[in-house]
């Protein structure tokens, strides 16, 4: 998985500067074109293909970003749990969720009788 996105955010900058000459061309185009209506599509639709460079080119840092911060976060929760292991003493870790869920568990029922009494 990590090869296709490293792949697709090499593939970005080539798809960009495709998209970008392939906007030039068109607005090129449309100087050549004799109809007004056909000069002023191509015109817009040049000007399109010309500003989805840009916009490709901040949507592939974005992702990268986040990846890297994803990966980041990642790493810390798996040191975080590493050290949890290192300090959980055997025995004792399934009586304190158990706790936990319970103490919810009780909330959650004494929440919803509160919530029947009012209605």
């Amino acid at each position: 998985m990590n090869f296709i996105q490293s792949f697709i955010l090499k593939v970005y900058p080539v798809a960009v500067v495709i998209i970008v000459l392939a906007g030039i061309g068109v607005f090129i185009s449309a100087f050549l074109a004799s109809d007004i209506q056909l000069q002023i599509a191509l015109g817009l639709g040049g000007v399109g293909l010309f500003s989805l460079g840009p916009i490709f080119i901040k949507l592939a840092r974005d992702a990268k970003k986040a990846q890297e911060k994803l990966d980041a976060i990642i790493a810390k929760l798996d040191e975080l749990q590493q050290e949890l292991q290192k300090k959980e003493e055997p025995g004792k870790s399934g009586v304190a969720i158990a706790d936990i869920i319970n103490s919810s568990l009780k909330f959650y029922s004494e929440f919803k009788d509160r919530e029947k009494k009012e209605e």
